[in-house]
């Protein structure tokens, strides 16, 4: 089974690993030390315009409200939840239906991918 990874600690490791920096702290706040916010913002968009097209949609306006790393259960499982707010273009309203009732994502059985849209077409 393939690994998944939190877009935004990959980048984060990614990073670090290209400065020899082993935490996020020995990175001194410099001019080329990025911003959490931004990092989050970059990555998480990325994320959901990468699947966009297969699940029937565009990406028009939208943001990341929260970014959280989350662990549950015994085994401690750990994952990452992102909300989006914001506007999609339905590009193909079958695989569109299809991705609002099933959901986006691989952490579903953790309440994670629902979609939450309202028409505002008048």
């Amino acid at each position: 089974m393939a690994k998944r990874h939190d877009v935004v600690m990959q980048l984060k490791k990614q990073l670090l690993a290209e400065r020899d920096f082993k935490k996020w702290s020995h990175w001194k706040h410099d001019s080329d030390k990025p911003e959490m916010y931004d990092m989050i913002q970059q990555t998480c968009l990325e994320w959901l315009q990468v699947r966009a097209v297969a699940h029937g949609f565009k990406v028009e306006n939208v943001s990341v409200d929260a970014y959280q790393q989350n662990i549950a259960g015994a085994r401690e499982i750990r994952f990452s939840t992102v909300n989006f707010s914001g506007e999609l273009l339905v590009t193909d309203p079958e695989r569109f239906q299809r991705v609002l009732f099933s959901g986006l994502g691989h952490a579903k059985a953790f309440g994670c991918g629902l979609l939450l849209v309202r028409n505002t077409e008048s």
